[in-house]
């Protein structure tokens, strides 16, 4: 099922497949535009990633491949056919606008997406916590049509917590839609915060047990949010 926003296409749902084993909870997976897939992976694995899923045809859409980072995060590996592809990120209601990386090392992880997608890796104090932004291969760090994400490394208070991606959807109003999860068999695992300067987030589940984070902050329209060639799905 292909999901949209306002005529955009952001991500797609569906079934777990049945050969996924038990223990996989529901989740959210963010899709990398590669310019080939079949190669993309195999270079994952001298960079002592994983694969978890060899590429396969997605029929008149393209191919995609699924990898683990060397610190256990998945993300998806995709080629598009022509016309085909991940529209960016944008700062609409109701659509995805950032995905995260977090870690348990965020040395392993930054040198593992450099080596196999040429992102450069820039990190910033973001009040006591370090932050990484990720940006595209020859793009200026401080241009945000250039981000390709972010990176946190996961932090002892928060107890075992595999290394993982999180996607962030933005919303107009974080309270009402915190609300509406609420009322709508969602869980509220992290209830809304601020980080100074930039915006304020929550992280909700579904009631399938899939986790996103929910966001909004001062970013112009699309115009300041990331183009980048992650998606969500």
């Amino acid at each position: 099922m292909g999901l949209s926003n306002k005529g955009r296409s952001f991500g797609g749902m569906m079934p777990m497949p049945a050969h996924i084993p038990a223990e996989v909870p529901s989740h959210w997976g963010i899709y990398v535009n590669v310019a080939n897939v079949d190669a993309s992976l195999e270079k994952a694995k001298t960079l002592g990633g994983k694969v978890i899923a060899e590429a396969m045809d997605i029929p008149q859409t393209g191919r995609f491949g699924v990898v683990a980072d060397p610190t256990g995060a998945t993300v998806c590996l995709f080629t598009g056919l022509p016309g085909v592809g991940c529209q960016g990120y944008n700062a609409d209601n109701g659509s995805f606008c950032w995905s995260e990386l977090l870690t348990s090392d965020p040395t392993a992880a930054s040198k593992f997406y450099a080596g196999l997608l040429g992102w450069n890796a820039t990190t910033n104090l973001m009040g006591t916590q370090e932050y990484t932004t990720f940006s595209l291969a020859g793009r200026d760090p401080h241009d945000k049509t250039g981000c390709a994400g972010g990176m946190m490394k996961i932090k002892a208070e928060w107890g075992p917590h595999p290394s993982c991606w999180l996607s962030y959807i933005w919303v107009d109003d974080l309270e009402k839609a915190v609300s509406t999860v609420a009322a709508n068999g969602g869980k509220i695992s992290c209830p809304p915060c601020d980080i100074p300067g930039i915006g304020r987030f929550a992280i909700i589940s579904d009631p399938a047990g899939a986790t996103v984070g929910l966001f909004t902050g001062p970013m112009k329209k699309s115009s300041e949010c990331c183009g980048s060639s992650c998606g969500c799905g």
